[in-house]
């Protein structure tokens, strides 16, 4: 069951977290660094990467099994305009620079499809349509904060995300520390983890209807890369992502979750 968009995995071209959640689901792996780039290419123009993506993610929701499967990867890197998955931008500076803000536009974020649960109540619920989120990031150094808000009119929601992360060298190895914090406000939060009193309806009022309030999550990850050739890159990357606000939603099971992936990422 996928919330956060399931192809926009590739981070913003900076030695920082990504956003959403993420999420979730997003939210996204921060296989694209201003390390992977600029020991390869000086000043590039443009880059392209592909690869693949083989993850195993956690649900919080109600008998749903762990969504688990290959995710193909895919990024254009220009100096100030990119194209990774399903997102569009535009940055202010140059591409690898140190500072930058960004405006983005990203589709199939927040979708959710209750056919994958193995409960036949959550299973009447409707599924989460996708919604089309506008961006604002600010990256500074290691630190990077992202403003997301609805433009489609699915939801109408916003989400805050404020994220850090470190790089070591360790011989042929390079480990990355991140840590993030999102914010999503009382209409995402509704979007994903609420249930209409007509929804309660369809399962009889076994399952009870729920307003949602704000949401937060903190995610701790670690990602271990082995540069495979000068242009290619083998990652693994686990994450442990930890809801609050979410104890009282009758749709979700747990609110602690962990995901694992292994990447394969050619950069040309």
């Amino acid at each position: 069951m996928k919330v956060f968009a399931s192809v926009a995995l590739l981070a913003w071209v900076s030695p920082t977290i990504a956003n959403e959640l993420t999420l979730s689901d997003s939210n996204p792996t921060s296989e694209i660094t201003e390390e992977n780039v600029s020991e390869k290419t000086k000043e590039p123009s443009s880059i392209w990467l592909l690869g693949v993506r083989y993850s195993k993610e956690g649900s919080v929701y109600l008998d749903t099994d762990d969504d688990q499967g290959f995710t193909p990867m895919f990024a254009y890197l220009g100096k100030h305009f990119y194209l990774k998955g399903f997102e569009l931008g535009y940055q202010v500076n140059p591409m690898g620079s140190s500072n930058n803000i960004a405006f983005s536009i990203e589709a199939l974020t927040h979708e959710v499809d209750f056919d994958d649960s193995n409960n036949t109540n959550l299973a009447l619920l409707e599924d989460r349509d996708a919604a089309l989120m506008a961006s604002l990031i600010y990256q500074t150094g290691t630190i990077e904060a992202v403003l997301s808000q609805d433009i489609s009119g699915e939801h109408d929601g916003l989400s805050l995300g404020l994220g850090i992360g470190h790089s070591y060298e360790l011989q042929s190895f390079e480990l990355e520390l991140g840590a993030n914090f999102v914010y999503q406000d009382k209409n995402l939060s509704n979007h994903l983890y609420g249930v209409s009193q007509a929804e309660s309806d369809l399962t009889s009022g076994n399952i009870r209807a729920y307003d949602a309030s704000g949401t937060r999550i903190v995610q701790l990850n670690a990602s271990l890369k082995y540069a495979l050739t000068e242009s290619s890159t083998l990652s693994f990357e686990i994450e442990n992502s930890r809801y609050f606000g979410l104890d009282e939603s009758p749709i979700v099971e747990q609110e602690r979750i962990v995901s694992t992936s292994i990447s394969y990422l050619y950069l040309f």
